[in-house]
Formats: C-alpha cells, structure tokens, sequence
C-alpha cells in the first residue's frame, strides 16, 4: 500500500473516531439537560410520568438537533460551510412563508438597483468616460459682445477650426436634417445626420459592420450617395442579412447601404440620435440645393479632441488666436465679433446651439442611484427585522445548541448561511425582474418613439457583467441583514433561556420599554421609506403637471398624415392644385367634420424658423440696429386650421378662401400676440405690415397683419415660441401634414389609409397617426414620465416594504407574548385593552420614525428640486399627505396581529406552554 493511501485511511479512522466521541459527548449534554427539566417539572408538583413527558416535549428541540447533527456531521476536511448550508436550505424549506418574503423583499431592492445602474451606466457613465478618455469637448459660437447669441458653424469655419492645431488634435462635423428614409414603399420622417470622415474615428468608434465614410466622399459636392445605418434602424427593417450593400431611399433617392454604426452608438447624446448618417459631400442633393460650402450656410455641429496636455480649464488662453482667425473669415459678421466657446458634449439635445440648453444629467444619475439605494437599504433593513424576529422566537433552539457544545461563532455561521441563502435567490430573481424590466422598457420605448424622429438605441440592461456584478452583490447583501441579528440573539444565557417559555424572549421585564436598540432599525425603515415615498410623489406630480399643461390648442378628436409631394413624380406646379384636390376629397369621408393642411405640426421637433421684422413706420418698439429681426416659428396653413386645432383668435380675422388656394395676391399673415408685441408694442397690430426673410439690406415682400392668435406651445418645456402663420397658397411647401376632425380617430386609420392611395398613390405616406399622440409621445413628456414611473414604483415599492416589515416584526413580537396576553385575558383584562396596549407601542414606533422620515424628506426634495417641473420641492401637503399614508400603513401593520391577539384563549394560550 502507498503512503498516500495509509495516510488518508489514517484520517478517516481518527475521523470517524471523532464523530464517535462528538456524538457520545452531545449523549452526555442532552441526558443531563433533560434530567434536569424532569427535576424542575417534579419540584413544581407534577407526577414522574407527566414530569418526563413535559421535559421531552420542552426537549424536542435538543434532540431535532442531534438528529440533524448526525445526518450532517462530516469529518473536519469536508465539513463547515457545507453543512452550513445544509442547514440553512432544510430551516428555510421549513419556514416557506418567511423565505417568499424575504426572497422577494431583497429581489426588489436589488432588482430597482440593477435596472436603474444600467441606465445610468450606458446612459452617463460610459459617454462621460468616452469624452474624458478622449479628451472631447463641444464648441459653440457665440457673440463676443454678449456670449449668449450663439449660432451654428458654416463649413469654411469647420475648416478653419480643424486647422487650429494648437488648440485642437482634430475637429470634426456634424448636421443634422429631417427627412424620408427607408425603403422604397416605407419611408419615415427621422432624423439624418451629415458627418464629416473623421466624426467616427474621433469617437474612438468602429462599424459593425461594413465601413464609414472616406475623406473624398465628405469633400464639398463629392455627390456620394453611400450611407450608414444606424444599427436601430437594421433593427427595425427586421436585422435583414444582406443589409451591407442593400438600397436605401433618403429624400426619394436611392443610397448604398456601406455600413452599420455598433449597438449602443448614437453620436454624442444619450440613447437617441439619427437613423442614419451621410457625408458631408452629399449635403446639396439631400436638403434640396443648400450649398454648405457658403460661408452664410451655419448649419453644422463641431465637436473637437484636445491637443495632449490640454484641459477645459487651461485651453482659455489660446481660443484668442483662433477666433482672430475665425472672424477673419469672409463675409464679415454683421452682428459682430465672435469667440469659441468650450463645454463638454451635450447628451440630450440633439439641435443644442448653446451649452446652456443642456439638461443636469449628471445629477440625475446621482439623485436616481440614491434613491433606489435607498429602497436597496429599505429592504436590507425590513430583512434585518424580519431575522432578529425571526430569532427571537428561536432562543431557546439557540441556547440548546450551545448547551451542546457548538461554538458561538458556528451558530453565527449557520445563522448567516440562510442570509446568503436569501441572497441567492434573491439575487438570481432580481436579474429575472430586471430583464423584464428592460424588455418591457425597450417595448415601451420603441412605441413611444414611433410618433417622433429618433432613433432609439436601446441596449440590453442586464448584460454578463451585470448579472456578475449582482450575484456578487447578493452574496455581501445578506450580511447587513443577517449577521448583526445573528450575533445579538446569540449572546445567550444558557440556563435561563433553556427554563424559559418556549418563544419567550431572554430579557427581563425591568428591560422591556417603548423603545428599546431592537426597534432602531424599524423606526429606520419607516424614516427611509417616507423619504422614498415623498420623493416619488414629486416626480408623480411633475408628471401630471407636463399632462394638465395649457397646449393652447386642443389636439383630442383630430387625425394627422404626412405627405410629401417631393418624393412624388409630380411637377412642382401641380403640387398646389393636387394639395387641394386632396383637402377637397378628405371632406367627405365618414365622419370627417373639418379639414385642413399644415406644413408642421406642435411637439414634433420640426418647427422651421424665419426672420421677421417690422416693416418701416410700423412699429414704436427701439429695435437694435444691429439685429432688428425677431425669429419666428414659421408655419404655412389653409383657411379653417386655426379652428380646427382649438387656437383662440384674439383680433382680426382667418385667411379669406382666395388667400387660402393663392388666387389673391394680397399678401397676408396671421401672427400670435408675443410676436405683435415684440413687433409692434402697444399700437393696434392688425393692419400693420412687416417682413419675413427681409433682405441684407432690409428690402423684401411687405406682409399685411390679418389677425392676431393666442400663442399655442410647440414643447412641454421652454418658452413658448413666437409664431407666424402664412397660406399655404401663398407660401407653398411640399411637405405637408392633412388634419381631419373626426370622433373617433382609430376608427378612420384603414379608411382614410385606402382613400389617399386611391387619391394620391404616387404619394409616400410617411405617418399617420392620432394628433395626440405629437403631444402624449413626446420626447420630454415621456421622459418626464418615465422618471415619474421610476421614482413612482420605487416609492410604491418602500411603502411595500416598510408595510412587510413592520407587520412581520409586530406578528412576531405579538405571537412571543401569546402567554402574557392570555394571562392578561385571564386575569379580567378586556380585549380592548390589549389591543390598545399593543397599538400604542406601535403609534409611538411609528411618530419617531416619521419625524426623522420628514427631515430626511425635506433634504431630499432640495436635492430633486431642480428636476422637478412645476412642483414645489417643500410642499407641505404632499409631505404631510405621504406622513398619513405611511402612519396608516403602518398601523394597520400593527393592527392585524393585535387584533388577532385579542383571539386568544386565556386556557389555550397557558396550556400551551
């Protein structure tokens, strides 16, 4: 026989020899113990057969663990944890109840925790790291004389500023322009974007598929009509396998698909940005003849990498050089000088001019990360409860095992086995809750989004390193919640608690109070759970308050298509004539009580301006000389729209039936009273005349005031834009939205669908959709509700808990008074009084915890205040409105199991025993 083999035989007898005195050992322990219980039970006047029959039932427990500790004894290389956690699953599987709510309880906490740290990973961290990494940075150009006159960059600009090499490694360019994409039979309205070669290396970004664009297709005029994707919109064309090399149509032109951007990518923003991007080259033929290659075409978006060394902060002194030589570009700046100014890249808006549109993402990511790990801590500390109660009522098993032998520290070890049981499993159903979660979002999203002109790039929430980063986290989660209650409730004394009622607890009465060092983490569950719920009851409200805005129209009741007569083969004249055609027939569809064409529409991100001034002798307001112009949103419409869309007319009148078809040249426009009052000041507007688009040198068509109109929003933030409104056969656009005023609007889609591709079947329809839908799928609105939602289910979830918990603890602590209560009941105390006897200690619990809870919620509404829209962050009634609700919660947690207490039978309950 080998050495090995002796040696191991050797340790397996001398374990099994070990086994052998352990288990005569815990024979000797047991044997004494009970005999000592028969003793008492004699001295306390019993006969010797009920004696012993009373020691072995208060035994029962002693000998279950010596069972257990038989099946689980292993020699000392295999045992410890393993058993451990044999353990734990057979003491859980005993108590289901407990383990469902516990599990579940942790599955949310961690499960809000997962889905809210994918956002702000994939939405804040990552882009901040890329711009960081990189060295990126936005510019924008601004008027030296103010700095708050900021415009977009023409291509010589672009030019310029990428030769600056003492400021910049590389700068590259991007714009923006709406238009029809898609296949040939199913284009959409979205977002293009016009990019310079070096836009994708500059982001450190490699295609998916394919390649990007080369220098000589971005050059001016190269006419390269090649295009790559977004990978959101091979998503929604159905992933087709021979994409690369495939035809799309953009604008009604056919381009070669030459590659795919990766997951995830969508420029500089955050998750939403073009569907598809071409070079620069392509510029005149895609937004129908704009030569960006004038130096009075600004339409570009530069974002630029940093030489090595430089920062933010130190590059200040060396932009002096570059805006010389930018103001030195021809034509001259007729409104003056102008200077670079330098912020990081913008993440949410998309057109953004200025740095001052961009919205406090960073601090969103923090507030939104510390609230659910406010609901994470929540959950941590209703476990807490739930196990100190939960062993409590375990004392005596606690104290037996100790009596036989085992060490503080493996009863510890044991106790905290369940809690990375609980972890576990809670884990692994916080990964399932969250992917659910991130299929619901992306479903709800890619919904949403189809009213407007984005692109979603919606990435997997739950990814490998994610679910990783749970489980490891569910493993040090359960040792809040379950090792400082496992040391407390083993510090035993051995022989008091062994003669003591079984689930009594080991303290005496003189201990006892109102308040005691168990109740802390309760009271904060109850503070942390009323910040959770008022925090989510101001985000709740902000939602409601983008809901109940004043539009200034009313878009209920209305049906919107797109049409763009360019993308048919129609020659220009016939547009007109085929737009009324049109307009004419949709009158007499079923249902229909009023038409109307527009060429854009509120809350669609496609409000085109113009410049507009008060002709001369028209006005008293001092206008500045340099820039008397006032930018107007522009919109063409025919006669009847203001009624259609609910917008009040103030003074004057519509625009007349030849006005409308263009037959009268009397040019004519109706305004909204800012503008009037930017224009005209306090003098009568209707009659007066103005410009749009007026010359350099202020010539242009004189416009005659008809009417005045109440200012209708074209977004749910910001200020309400100044409007123009011309004819439509006066100022003719081909792309054009028909509104029909109609009952019910989902009951005409089919309809209306098959009439206009009898009507016009040469025409593309690019949407069709209820009015509505512009203004409840918005991009802001549903941001806003969609942190409503979030902040909404975590408050729902807190109140959740902080009900559980509290419940748990109470049940727990009432059922170990089941014999004090009898003995109450039996001594001629009235139900009643018991029930107020419990409930009282449970009001006071609970007025100490929302005191604190008031304070912490009041900080917390500072902190969200300046994400709120149109909420007071301080508002009394939603803090004491959330107090009562969480007090009620809390007393019916109470009440339930003092209510059952007052049930006991006072000769039940003592027999019992």
């Amino acid at each position: 026989m080998s050495a090995e083999f002796l040696r191991w035989l050797a340790l397996r007898w001398r374990g099994l020899f070990a086994r052998d005195r352990h288990e005569a050992s815990m024979d000797r322990e047991m044997q004494f113990h009970l005999d000592m219980l028969v003793q008492e039970n004699l001295a306390a006047g019993m006969t010797p057969e009920e004696a012993r029959a009373a020691a072995q039932r208060e035994f029962g427990g002693a000998a279950q663990y010596r069972e257990e500790c038989r099946d689980t004894w292993r020699p000392a290389a295999v045992s410890g944890l393993a058993g451990d956690f044999a353990y734990a699953v057979r003491s859980l599987r005993r108590s289901p109840g407990f383990t469902a709510v516990a599990v579940f309880t942790l599955a949310l906490g961690i499960g809000v925790n997962v889905v809210m740290f994918s956002f702000v990973r994939d939405s804040i961290l990552r882009p901040f790291l890329r711009d960081r990494n990189l060295n990126l940075v936005a510019l924008y150009n601004a008027r030296a004389d103010t700095g708050r006159n900021f415009r977009y960059f023409s291509h010589p600009e672009f030019v310029a500023l990428r030769e600056s090499h003492e400021v910049f490694a590389d700068v590259a360019a991007l714009g923006l322009h709406v238009g029809a994409i898609g296949p040939e039979h199913n284009l959409q309205r979205r977002f293009i974007g016009l990019a310079s070669e070096n836009f994708f290396s500059l982001l450190d970004v490699k295609p998916a598929q394919g390649r990007f664009f080369t220098a000589e297709e971005s050059q001016p005029d190269a006419a390269a009509a090649v295009v790559v994707a977004n990978h959101a919109l091979w998503d929604r064309l159905g992933r087709p396998a021979n994409f690369i090399g495939s035809t799309l149509w953009l604008e009604g032109r056919p381009y070669t698909v030459i590659g795919m951007t990766p997951p995830g990518f969508v420029g500089l923003h955050v998750s939403i940005g073009p569907d598809a991007w071409v070079p620069l080259g392509i510029a005149r033929q895609l937004t129908g003849g704009a030569d960006f290659t004038k130096p009075t075409e600004t339409r570009l978006t530069l974002v630029g990498r940093l030489q090595p060394g430089l920062s933010l902060a130190s590059v200040t002194g060396r932009l002096e050089a570059v805006d010389r030589r930018l103001n030195a570009l021809p034509p001259a700046d007729s409104l003056g000088a102008r200077r670079l100014v330098l912020a990081p890249p913008a993440r949410t808006d998309l057109g953004n001019v200025g740095p001052e549109s961009e919205v406090p993402l960073g601090l969103f990511g923090v507030l939104a990360l510390g609230l659910t790990l406010l609901v994470l801590l929540v959950a941590c500390l209703n476990l807490a409860n739930m196990f100190l109660a939960r062993g409590v009522a375990r004392y005596k098993e606690i104290a037996i095992r100790l009596a036989l032998g085992a060490s503080r520290w493996r009863v510890v070890r044991g106790l905290v086995a369940e809690g990375l049981l609980i972890g576990l499993l809670g884990g692994t159903l916080s990964v399932v809750l969250g992917q659910w979660c991130s299929d619901f979002m992306v479903s709800w999203s890619h919904d949403a989004f189809a009213a407007g002109k984005f692109a979603l790039q919606s990435v997997p929430f739950v990814d490998g390193k994610l679910i990783v980063a749970t489980l490891v986290f569910s493993l040090l989660a359960p040792l809040a919640f379950s090792l400082w209650p496992a040391w407390r409730i083993t510090r035993a004394d051995l022989y008091p608690d062994l003669k003591q009622i079984a689930g009594a607890p080991p303290v005496s009465p003189a201990r006892r109070g109102w308040l005691t060092l168990g109740d802390v983490p309760l009271l904060a569950q109850i503070a942390l759970s009323l910040t959770l719920i008022f925090s989510a009851t101001l985000f709740v409200r902000a939602a409601r308050n983008v809901r109940t805005i004043d539009l200034g129209f009313h878009p209920d009741h209305q049906l919107a298509v797109q049409l763009d007569y360019n993308l048919a083969t129609i020659d220009t004249a016939q547009i007109r004539p085929r737009q009324q055609e049109l307009l004419a027939s949709a009158r007499t569809l079923p249902g229909v009580t009023a038409t109307a064409l527009s060429s854009n529409v509120p809350y669609n991100f496609d409000l085109s301006t113009r410049a507009v001034r008060a002709a001369a002798g028209d006005s008293t307001v001092l206008t500045d000389p340099k820039n008397p112009n006032q930018r107007a949103g522009y919109t063409a419409v025919t006669r009847g729209y203001f009624t259609l869309l609910g917008i009040e007319l103030l003074q004057g009148r519509d625009f007349t039936p030849e006005e409308s078809d263009g037959s009268s040249a009397h040019q004519v426009a109706v305004i909204d009273v800012s503008l009037a009052r930017k224009l005209f000041g306090e003098v009568e507007p209707v009659g007066r005349r103005l410009m749009v688009n007026p010359k350099a040198n202020g010539d242009g068509t004189l416009i005659e005031v008809v009417g005045i109109i109440r200012s209708p929003r074209n977004d749910a933030f910001g200020p309400v834009p100044l409007r123009i409104y011309r004819p439509l056969g006066q100022a003719p656009e081909a792309n054009v939205y028909l509104h029909l005023q109609v009952p019910e609007p989902l009951a005409l889609v089919d309809t209306l669908r098959k009439h206009l591709q009898a009507v016009a079947p040469e025409v593309p329809i690019l949407l069709l959709r209820p009015f509505s839908d512009f203004v409840d799928k918005n991009i802001n609105v549903l941001l806003v509700q969609l942190v409503g939602v979030i902040f909404g289910g975590s408050g729902g979830i807190a109140l959740v808990l902080a009900v559980v918990g509290v419940y748990g603890v109470k049940a727990h602590a009432t059922a170990r008074r089941a014999r004090e209560i009898g003995v109450r009941l039996a001594l001629g105390a009235r139900p009643r009084d018991v029930l107020m006897l419990i409930l009282k200690q449970g009001l006071i619990q609970a007025g100490l915890g929302l005191a604190a809870g008031m304070g912490l919620a009041l900080a917390a509404g500072a902190g969200l205040s300046s994400m709120l829209y149109r909420v007071n962050p301080f508002d009394p009634v939603a803090l004491l409105g959330c107090a009562a609700l969480l007090g009620a919660a809390v007393l019916l947690a109470c009440w339930i199991p003092a209510r059952r207490a007052t049930k006991v039978d006072p000769l039940v309950a003592i027999r019992a025993e």
